[in-house]
């Protein structure tokens, strides 16, 4: 079942808890989502989308909260936070493999390692996929044939 944490409704403390606590910058914005919706699936994130659509909010979505300007946070907007949406799937065949936004590189990494692969992640093992494919992530460097990473 979908979680949200509403501004007007939740404690004041689980609500600051819940729009900072994935945010790697230490400096907050004085941004104020009007809810934050913990997303663990599919339908979870369909769910918090109709949600937003039927009270007349938008949306911005949080993957890992790794932009240092924690572009995540909207004033007045649900937030759609997609760090417990864990999914990942190869296809053996083909050697493509499926994982949702909030798959972290270490734990993608971790996935394939197991299964004799590799991607090229971030240098930092908890940045989210959402937000480095979202921004072209970097993942190495013109020395080693690496470059920006695209969905």
């Amino acid at each position: 079942m979908l979680l949200i944490v509403w501004r007007e409704s939740a404690d004041p403390d689980v609500y600051e808890t819940a729009r900072t606590n994935r945010l790697f910058n230490g400096v907050i914005p004085e941004r104020y989502p009007v809810a934050i919706a913990f997303a663990k699936s599919e339908q979870d994130i369909v769910d918090a989308v109709n949600t937003a659509i039927q009270k007349n909010h938008r949306v911005s979505v949080r993957a890992g909260g790794h932009s240092y300007a924690a572009w995540s946070l909207r004033s007045d907007a649900l937030l759609l936070d997609l760090g417990q949406y864990v999914e990942m799937d190869l296809d053996e065949d083909s050697g493509i493999v499926c994982a949702s936004p909030g798959v972290t590189g270490g734990q993608l990494n971790a996935y394939l390692s197991a299964r004799d692969r590799a991607f090229s992640v971030g240098h930092c093992p908890d940045v989210a996929l959402g937000g480095f494919f979202w921004a072209e992530g970097w993942a190495g460097t013109p020395t080693t044939g690496a470059g920006h990473a695209k969905a």
